[in-house]
């Protein structure tokens, strides 16, 4: 948030310009001939009332570039009381140090961490909490998960039954250094308490919240001035982009890929869903949490030559 009377008039000109973007609901009524008049030809990215001017946070670093001389600047970023990870214990694979570098990297610390199945971004999300010394709350989507989460925490970390804890039915302690909780079990509580205490948030398995709960973090970085990381798939095992992670790429502050090799050598780029007969799964509900299916990174060439072969392997077994 900025005085408007202390922004000089070229900048101010050229936030407006570049945070004035076309509606695409504008757009597609025109594209599909349908009336426009009732919907704003622009979306305004920012927000000026009175004197103050309210930008989206990734253009603090534009900003500060421009700023005029004698300008002074307060980060009230929540960070909680600094902690200590002494029996932390990791062993990163390059491109998992690689990764904890370029989400350390960012000056705001925040953003996505955009890596396929099988990368180990619970391992990644787990060394990141130990470089940045801070009370963390760790998101995920069921209470199995939040388990897992927890003997991770406890292996790789070193903490006990105090410094983490599992937030669920009447339970609702926080750990002295780590919390983890499900979506559904942070809505049922009041969260004053843990803005106070949580230094970062993690998000795990990212693509399966909904876009109006990645606005909803975006909202507490904005509003709370909390760090929030997120880890998780691009795409579906069809390749389609999970409604999460475009709304998440829509407002991340920074995006960070981490690049897996297919066994061809080439990148991979697919998610594939293997079934319990070891075949790839084509149809079925893009989430999908427990059964037997399982999911291997591949390159689309590699994923496109297997099912066209399991598909003949089938044909000719219906021939016999």
């Amino acid at each position: 948030e900025l005085h408007l009377s202390d922004v000089p008039t070229p900048l101010l000109h050229q936030l407006i310009r570049e945070l004035t973007v076309p509606n695409p609901r504008y757009e597609n009524a025109l594209r599909l001939g349908r009336p426009a008049w009732n919907i704003p030809r622009t979306i305004m990215l920012y927000e000026i009332k009175g004197n103050a001017l309210t930008l989206p946070r990734g253009m603090a670093e534009e900003v500060w570039r421009q700023r005029p001389a004698g300008t002074v600047s307060k980060d009230r970023t929540l960070r909680g009381e600094p902690c200590a990870f002494e029996k932390a214990g990791f062993t990163l694979r390059d491109y998992q140090k690689q990764a904890v570098d370029a989400a350390l990297a960012c000056k705001w610390c925040q953003g996505v961490l955009v890596a396929p199945c099988g990368a180990g971004k619970t391992e990644i999300g787990m060394a990141l909490i130990a470089r940045l010394g801070r009370p963390a709350l760790w998101i995920t989507h069921t209470l199995d998960l939040a388990q897992q989460a927890k003997e991770r925490a406890q292996l790789r970390l070193g903490l006990d039954d105090r410094e983490v804890a599992v937030i669920s039915g009447k339970s609702k302690r926080l750990g002295t250094k780590l919390t983890i909780a499900t979506v559904q079990s942070l809505y049922r509580m009041e969260l004053d308490e843990l803005s106070r205490t949580v230094g970062v948030v993690i998000v795990d398995e990212c693509q399966f919240l909904t876009p109006e709960q990645i606005e909803q973090l975006r909202q507490l970085v904005d509003e709370e001035n909390l760090p929030v990381l997120c880890f998780g798939l691009r795409t579906d095992f069809l390749t389609h982009l999970f409604p999460g992670s475009r709304r998440l790429f829509e407002l991340a502050d920074s995006i960070t890929e981490i690049k897996t090799i297919c066994e061809c050598g080439s990148k991979a780029t697919v998610n594939a869903r293997i079934d319990g007969e070891g075949h790839v799964v084509t149809e079925g509900a893009q989430v999908f949490l427990g059964g037997n299916d399982s999911y291997i990174a591949m390159c689309h060439a590699c994923w496109r030559r297997r099912i066209a072969r399991e598909r003949a392997e089938r044909t000719q077994k219906e021939k016999q």
